[in-house]
């Protein structure tokens, strides 16, 4: 599969030197990967090969190709919203995994806001496990003003095991979209911990039924783990 060979590919070019680093950064290049923060990082590396090849590489990505991205990205966006099937979704959507970094971020984003909760799911858990989304990029999703966005955000975190959604405790206690609350309380059970335990004992006095169900079975499930810690 080709985003398997270039993942392995950018693996290669972390670990070796020299001549052979220049190489695989060509091959990466002619892979079709145009990640720019990734080259970026080799700047720094005094072999003349390399040297050479990023500036190539730089000034083909400065020349012209972040136009044919956008051009790309607009024609992936509409064909995921002219799709009609799910099915036909999801295919579309696994065909732009395979673009580079910047153009599979922006379709695996955009989807976030797609009508189908299945798709936003599925989304979900790809971006979650793509280490290439740093956690600040996960925060800004939490803090959207799209409760829809809001919700995958926060999903996200707690598929990651991210302590930081403790802190979000007070927001999503002022939160009036039920479903949100119930994604938030879910997050927190995965994340686990005594933490988790005394945010989650907030939404028992929610005035949504559903809300302090949901809070009770996350306790009752943190409560089960810490004694068979003990």
């Amino acid at each position: 599969m080709k985003r398997e060979k270039i993942e392995n590919l950018k693996k290669e070019c972390l670990k070796v030197k020299g001549a052979k680093r220049a190489h695989c950064l060509k091959s990466l290049y002619e892979e079709g990967f145009r990640g720019v923060k990734f080259y970026k990082q080799f700047e720094n590396d005094n072999n003349a090969a390399v040297k050479a090849v990023l500036r190539r590489i730089f000034k083909e990505i400065d020349g012209g190709t972040k136009s044919e991205e956008i051009s790309e990205v607009d024609r992936i966006k509409k064909s995921i919203e002219s799709a009609n099937k799910k099915e036909k979704k999801i295919e579309i959507i696994k065909e732009a995994l395979n673009h580079n970094e910047d153009i599979r971020k922006e379709i695996l984003l955009f989807c976030l806001n797609d009508p189908s909760w299945e798709i936003r799911d599925w989304v979900s858990n790809i971006i979650a496990e793509d280490m290439s989304f740093s956690n600040e990029e996960i925060y800004k999703l939490v803090e959207n003003p799209l409760w829809i966005i809001r919700k995958e955000g926060i999903k996200i975190l707690g598929i990651r095991r991210d302590e930081k959604v403790f802190e979000y405790r007070d927001n999503f206690l002022k939160e009036t979209n039920t479903d949100i609350k119930i994604t938030y309380i879910e997050a927190v059970e995965k994340v686990g911990g005594k933490k988790a335990l005394s945010v989650v004992y907030k939404f028992k006095k929610d005035n949504n039924q559903w809300v302090k169900k949901r809070a009770e079975k996350a306790i009752d499930e943190l409560l089960k783990r810490e004694q068979n810690i003990k």
